[in-house]
């Protein structure tokens, strides 16, 4: 990863740096996360929207495992193998779109830090 002035380089893609600031707004959040989203390819922004219908829909849980989004998305066709996904993660982990806890189980968790209105809204963007 080489970075020159706001333009990052990951496996020799270019994208932008990382979204995440401590001062920065949900709604700013949101907009960054957003832009970020549409400069990935499709199956990326699928395997997104994956994790984001997830929390959405189980709000009291500490995230995805990464086992049920690799067989979610697998079961799509968005990624063909363990090394696709892990490429996708350290995409959006790398522009903080997605942060990694253990639940009480041991599990890796994925988790998007946006407001449950603010995920929907994206979501939403994104479908679009």
């Amino acid at each position: 990863m080489a970075l020159r002035s706001n333009i990052c380089t990951i496996q020799g893609r270019r994208c932008l740096p990382p979204t995440g600031s401590c001062t920065e707004s949900t709604a700013q959040t949101a907009k960054t996360a957003a832009i970020v989203l549409q400069s990935l390819t499709p199956n990326a922004q699928n395997v997104f929207k994956i994790i984001a219908d997830y929390q959405i829909s189980h709000p009291d849980e500490d995230g995805m495992s990464t086992e049920e989004l690799y067989s979610a998305s697998r079961e799509r066709f968005f990624v063909s193998s363990q090394v696709t996904l892990n490429s996708h993660l350290t995409e959006f982990k790398y522009h903080e779109l997605v942060k990694t806890k253990r639940n009480s189980d041991g599990q890796e968790c994925l988790n998007i830090p946006l407001s449950p209105d603010a995920l929907k809204q994206l979501v939403l963007d994104l479908n679009q």
